[in-house]
C-alpha cells in the first residue's frame, strides 16, 4: 500500500514485482496534506494488506511527517502485521523550524522490529551517480533474508567510490547542508513572491522538506493543457501530477535544487507562458 500522490517508482516497483498495488490517498486539507487514518485501516483490513511504502518526508507533498502522525500510523500496522518500508531518502533536507523523526524512533518505541528504513547520501549531497544507498533492517530474519536475495540476485559489492564520498559527506558536509537548505529556501521564496504575484489563484504548498515543490496550477490553466504550458510553450522540464496520483493532472512538481538564476529563467518562462494561455483563453 502506497499514499498518493507520492513518488511515481513507488506504483512501477509493485506492479513490476507483480504485487497488488493498493492506495490510501492522503487527504487534502486546506492548503496541504493530511493522513486519514480511519480510511487507512479499513484499506489496510479490506484489502488484507501485508506491506505499506511510508515517503517520509514525504516527496512530492513536502510535508515532514511528526512524530505522533508516526505513531499512529505505525501502531495501526503494529496491530495488523503490515510490515513497514520507510524511504527515509529525504531525512536532511528540513526546512524552517521543522524537525525529522525516523520511522526507526517510533518503531523502537512501539517495539516494532519488523522494519526497512531506506536512506541515501545522493540527495543531500548530490551523490547519486555514485550508486550508494543504505538498507537497514533490525529484524534477524527478514535481514537474512534480505542477504539472502543480495547473494542470488544483486551483486553485493559496492561502488568504492560512494562509500568514499559518502563517509566524505557524513564526517564533513553540514557547510554543503546548510548552504544547500539556505538555497532551496530562497528559491521557494522567489517562487513563491513571483507566481503568486502573477496568477494569485495559483496554489503552492508549504515546502516542510524536500527540495520539492507541489504548485496547482488548475486555477490558471485548463488541467489538460498543463504540459502544453508548461513544456511546450515555456520549454520547462518538470513532473507532473498525474504521475504521482491518479487525479494530480494540473499540479507539478518543481526541483528547487539549483542556483537562483535558473529559477528565475524558469519563472520568467512559465510567467509569460501561462500570460500566452490567458489571453489563447480570451
Amino acid at each position: 500500500m502506497i499514499q498518493p500522490p507520492v513518488y511515481y517508482p513507488f506504483f512501477d516497483s509493485i506492479k513490476e514485482t507483480k504485487r497488488r498495488l493498493i492506495e490510501a490517498p492522503l487527504q487534502k486539507v486546506g492548503n496541504s496534506y493530511r493522513i486519514d487514518f480511519a480510511a487507512f485501516e479499513a484499506k489496510i483490513i479490506e484489502e488484507k494488506v501485508k506491506l505499506f511504502i511510508l515517503c517520509s518526508p514525504h516527496n512530492p507533498v513536502g510535508r515532514v511527517w511528526q512524530e505522533e502522525e508516526l505513531h499512529q500510523l505505525l501502531a495501526i500496522c503494529q496491530k495488523h502485521e503490515v510490515v513497514v518500508i520507510a524511504d527515509e531518502i529525504h531525512r536532511e533536507l528540513i526546512l524552517g523550524d521543522q524537525q525529522f523523526v525516523s520511522a526507526i524512533t517510533v518503531a523502537q518505541r512501539l517495539g516494532i522490529e519488523k522494519l526497512i528504513i531506506l536512506d541515501s547520501p545522493s540527495k543531500t549531497f548530490n551523490l547519486a551517480g555514485l550508486l550508494l544507498s543504505h538498507v537497514w533492517i533490525p529484524d534477524l530474519e527478514m535481514r537474512t533474508t534480505y542477504h539472502a536475495w543480495c547473494r542470488q540476485y544483486k551483486q553485493t559489492e559496492v561502488n568504492c567510490f560512494g562509500l568514499t564520498a559518502a563517509k566524505a559527506a557524513y564526517e564533513s558536509g553540514d557547510q554543503w547542508l546548510a548552504d544547500l537548505l539556505s538555497v532551496v529556501a530562497t528559491n521557494e521564496q522567489m517562487i513563491r513572491q513571483q507566481l503568486q504575484e502573477a496568477f494569485p489563484k495559483i496554489e503552492l504548498l508549504p515546502l516542510e522538506g524536500t527540495y520539492l515543490l507541489w504548485v496547482d496550477l488548475r486555477q490558471v490553466i485548463a488541467k489538460e493543457r498543463t504540459k502544453h504550458v508548461i513544456q511546450d510553450t515555456a520549454g520547462l522540464a518538470v513532473d507532473y501530477g498525474e504521475w504521482f496520483a491518479k487525479d494530480g493532472q494540473g499540479l507539478i512538481r518543481l526541483n528547487l535544487a539549483t542556483t537562483p538564476t535558473i529559477i528565475q529563467q524558469a519563472l520568467d518562462r512559465m510567467i509569460e507562458a501561462i500570460k500566452k494561455e490567458e489571453r489563447h483563453d480570451d
